[in-house]
């Protein structure tokens, strides 16, 4: 089964009434038309298939309070609609399969059961910082070409719009609203979040950190001059995009390793030259360099 993809991002929205639910909108409508993929595919037809099930509107999703029901354009734009008094909200896509107790027809797949899945959510542990994750499993994320550029399209219009306190793009083991630096490190976003312009929450194969770490790191070409990225790119409001090699898929332990002593004077005490491209890749489990 392929890998997912973890794709987090904080965004500072100070003290616009407005601009949390700009943001958030954008998220969730960008998210899903750029990155839905197969699953848009799938829910959007009229007979949807899934390794021989025949499902029509086959899938569920879980919006906001932990309510479950089955896709619809209607209920998804009217999801849409309301995120603008949602403190919390989350939106997940995955088939249904059979279910085993034979009262029911159907369960839904967890993320782990399918090759087919998709939960993009947001989170506001800072009344001024959105906090927004989205992850995925599915084979258009992984083609070395088109996939990697929707990824890329995707988190380039986040970041354009508001200053980020952090971003980035890696591998996903059921971190949630963790990097994985700080799930290894245990450390939480509640404590992480406040000081993500001082101190970075990690660092993967698509880093987007702060403007104040950027320039005390000299900026977008001193950091391009170190040779440790495949792409720097300076953003709008000060922060600099780095994106270690060129493919996703090549984002290994050896790229993480010239990735790191570049911004490990702003990497939390502890942190591990890895890529987690591997779940047992842990410093809590003791199973660095293990494979």
């Amino acid at each position: 089964m392929e890998q997912a993809v973890h794709i987090l991002t904080s965004l500072h929205v100070g003290d616009d009434p407005g601009g949390a639910a700009t943001v958030a909108r954008r998220w969730f409508e960008l998210g899903w038309e750029l990155l839905g993929g197969q699953l848009r595919a799938m829910v959007d037809g009229d007979d949807p298939v899934l390794a021989g099930v025949v499902a029509p509107r086959g899938f569920v999703t879980s919006m906001g309070a932990g309510t479950s029901l089955s896709y619809a354009e209607g209920q998804w734009h009217q999801f849409v609609a309301e995120l603008d008094r949602l403190p919390d909200a989350l939106f997940e896509v995955s088939p249904l399969i059979p279910a085993a107790r034979p009262e029911f027809e159907w369960r839904r797949a967890a993320h782990f059961e399918s090759p087919y899945f998709m939960s993009m959510r947001l989170d506001r542990y800072e009344p001024d910082v959105v906090n927004l994750v989205l992850k995925s499993r599915h084979e258009l994320l992984f083609d070395g070409g088109a996939g990697e550029s929707r990824i890329i399209a995707f988190l380039e219009d986040l970041v354009s719009i508001r200053a980020v306190d952090y971003a980035e793009v890696t591998y996903g083991h059921g971190g949630g609203e963790h990097t994985m630096q700080e799930r290894d490190l245990g450390l939480s976003p509640f404590k992480s979040l406040p000081e993500a312009r001082s101190v970075l929450r990690g660092f993967a194969w698509v880093t987007v950190i702060p403007a104040g770490i950027a320039a005390r790191l000299g900026g977008a070409e001193a950091l391009a001059a170190t040779g440790a990225f495949f792409r720097v790119k300076a953003l709008p409001h000060g922060e600099v995009w780095l994106q270690a090699t060129e493919h996703f898929d090549d984002w290994n332990d050896e790229a993480a390793a010239k990735v790191f002593p570049v911004l490990t004077p702003f990497l939390p005490a502890g942190t591990m030259p890895l890529a987690y491209r591997y779940s047992s890749d842990s410093v809590r489990a003791g199973n660095v360099g293990k494979r």
